[in-house]
């Protein structure tokens, strides 16, 4: 798999598009890091993602306010689960 063992930012991942594009990343073997306003749909998703056997983090945040979001990503910059490829939907 091309994607094994790779980490994955999505936004907008806890429903429609970004929860497919979440879950086909996954089902490919990235690990993903969930973000969305609504952060219960984006645990909702952390949990599919974890059950096809895959990592998974929850960033709450609203990409119509991006220092949010990168706020949310800079305190995980030292996680050792950080993304190295980013999906905005």
């Amino acid at each position: 798999m091309q994607l094994e063992d790779k980490f994955a930012l999505v936004t907008g991942a806890g429903r429609g598009m970004g929860r497919a594009i979440s879950l086909q990343l996954a089902d490919e073997g990235a690990n993903i890091a969930v973000s969305d306003i609504d952060a219960a749909s984006a645990e909702d998703t952390a949990v599919a993602v974890k059950q096809l056997g895959r990592e998974s983090v929850v960033l709450p945040a609203d990409r119509g306010k991006p220092w949010q979001t990168l706020t949310e990503c800079s305190k995980k910059a030292k996680d050792p689960f950080w993304p190295h490829r980013c999906c905005s939907k």
